[in-house]
């Protein structure tokens, strides 16, 4: 009997998964509503001590209602050098750009000195929730 049940838990933990796997690839939009959280592996030193390298970080998806406060760990696009990167650095203000946008302006752990990213809301992919240390590499 304890065979039975083994079986057909793993079948149906392998269904759910190939079937949250397909909405990921062929319905993104649908499964960013099921499920609004993202894992991403760090991979540079930036965020250091707070988030190690080869870290697992699991973020929260940003929706309308999210509020960032200042401090928040986010993770955003940005294009460095040409080529589009997730990058994630601890907010620390909004502010008017020259074109009169809202620009959200961050800057890498234990520096003062912000980045150079034009970051808009729409670029914003989540708010930090935790990590696992090593568990992205």
């Amino acid at each position: 009997m304890l065979k039975i049940l083994s079986k057909i838990s793993f079948i149906t933990c392998i269904g759910i998964l190939s079937i949250l796997t397909a909405f990921a690839i062929f319905l993104p939009d649908v499964y960013n509503k099921i499920i609004p959280y993202r894992f991403y592996n760090v991979l540079t030193d930036s965020m250091e001590p707070t988030i190690g390298t080869n870290s697992l970080v699991l973020v929260k998806a940003l929706d309308n209602s999210t509020q960032i406060a200042n401090d928040d760990i986010i993770a955003f696009h940005a294009n460095r050098f040409g080529e589009k990167i997730i990058i994630m650095h601890r907010f620390s203000h909004t502010q008017r750009n020259k074109e009169g946008e809202i620009v959200y302006k961050t800057h890498p752990e234990g520096s003062d000195t912000l980045d150079v990213y034009e970051t808009k809301r729409e670029d914003i992919l989540g708010v930090y929730l935790c990590h696992i240390p090593f568990a992205g590499k």
